[in-house]
């Protein structure tokens, strides 16, 4: 098979969805409704409300109708609910942190059966220390940090030196559409002077920086209509694209908006590709009948086009 980057490579960019992040112990977007409630149903809503004593956290009578609320809406995304719900966007985001952060976990991260992220590592990064150009761009809709993690996870353990691991990530363009968890501790070059939102180690606690909170935390993510200015820059970088892969996605009209495919006829011109799996294939196929739809997990559609 041919590499995923060539000589005077064209772009390339990957569409992130709930369902690339699996793999590595993160939530589908139906699950994450779900875990939120299970989360503040149990003791977890006394940690809500005396871990951060420095933040507003709302009264717990608020806490206590946000999740009654959240259950009976049928919503099947927590993005959905708080879009039409905004005077529980402050606790949404809240929760939202806690229960992802609950999720990382290192070792499931290395472990991962279906690793996506490895083939995509193998088929750029073949020499230590070495980056290649490889114009690969990431669009990714999902608040973990798994992808960035895991990147720099492989590359240290094979020997790379910190500076040009760290680098080796940044190569990517990478896109959190509706923001992310907080910086990874490597991300943050000395965090003795580092002054700005809050840092983490990937499944680790809070490093105690003066002025960083949690609630520096929920400021990095957004919902659904928060984050507009970056729709153009991100519809930007598709017009420019050669080839567009979607893993994982759910092809939700909202998101697709976001990405500029309501004249789907932009894009008649591109290569694109996009897993389907636990979708309706014709139906997408209806409506977007540009992109090549397989009927592939993400593990197995990395092997087609990344290897």
């Amino acid at each position: 098979m041919k590499s995923f980057i060539e000589k005077e490579t064209p772009k390339k960019v990957l569409i992130l969805g709930a369902g690339a992040s699996i793999t590595y112990g993160f939530p589908s977007g139906t699950q994450l409704v779900k875990d939120i409630i299970q989360y503040c149903n149990q003791s977890n809503l006394e940690i809500i409300i005396s871990s951060q004593p420095k933040l507003r956290i709302p009264p717990r009578q608020h806490i206590c109708e946000f999740i009654e609320d959240l259950e009976n809406s049928g919503r099947d995304s927590i993005d959905a609910f708080l879009k039409d719900r905004p005077e529980y966007i402050f606790i949404g985001k809240l929760t939202i942190a806690s229960v992802l952060r609950n999720k990382e976990n290192r070792e499931k991260l290395r472990k991962a059966e279906n690793d996506w992220c490895l083939l995509l590592i193998n088929s750029i990064f073949v020499d230590k220390n070495t980056i290649p150009p490889h114009n690969v761009t990431i669009i990714t809709f999902n608040y973990d940090r798994s992808f960035e993690e895991r990147c720099y996870q492989v590359l240290n353990a094979r020997g790379w030196e910190h500076e040009y691991a760290k680098k080796a990530v940044e190569s990517f363009t990478i896109i959190h559409v509706y923001g992310r968890l907080a910086h990874l501790d490597w991300e943050v070059k000395r965090l003795s002077t580092y002054h700005g939102p809050a840092a983490s180690s990937y499944g680790g606690k809070f490093h105690h920086i003066p002025n960083a909170s949690q609630e520096q935390e929920t400021y990095l993510l957004k919902v659904i209509g928060e984050n507009i200015q970056l729709q153009k820059p991100t519809q930007d970088i598709l017009k420019q694209a050669h080839e567009v892969y979607f893993m994982g996605f759910g092809y939700h009209a909202s998101n697709m908006n976001v990405l500029g495919f309501k004249e789907s006829e932009e894009y008649q011109n591109k290569k694109l590709y996009g897993t389907c799996r636990g979708n309706n294939k014709k139906n997408l196929e209806a409506r977007y009948p540009h992109i090549q739809f397989e009927e592939l997990d993400c593990i197995n559609f990395a092997e087609k086009y990344f290897s």
